[in-house]
């Protein structure tokens, strides 16, 4: 039993590694956006000023991971990976107890 909980475990360790840096760069990405928006750019020359609305335009793009080009990688999704191979185990283990009975 404690071979199939270490490797969950692993497993849930590098899932959470691929999952958590987006979303973090995605958060960092946000606050440049904002700090570039919330410096004192009125009366600015317009060269600095298209620099921080290139900044600005850049910092929009959020960066997403795929897996598979199919699903998004996030936080979301770790958590619903999570949530359904708790709920796989939950039901296996009743189906494991069922069969032991008979």
């Amino acid at each position: 039993m404690s071979q199939p909980v270490a490797s969950y475990l692993l497993f849930l360790i590098i899932i959470f590694m691929f999952c958590w840096f987006p979303s973090e760069l995605n958060e960092q990405a946000q606050r440049v956006r904002d700090a570039a928006f919330a410096c004192d750019w009125v009366g600015a020359p317009a060269s600095f000023q298209q620099s921080l609305l290139f900044m600005i335009a850049c910092a929009n793009k959020e960066i997403i991971l795929t897996a598979g080009k199919c699903v998004p990688v996030s936080k979301q999704t770790m958590l619903s990976m999570i949530q359904e191979s708790i709920s796989l185990f939950m039901f296996l283990l009743q189906v494991r107890d069922k069969d032991s009975e008979n």
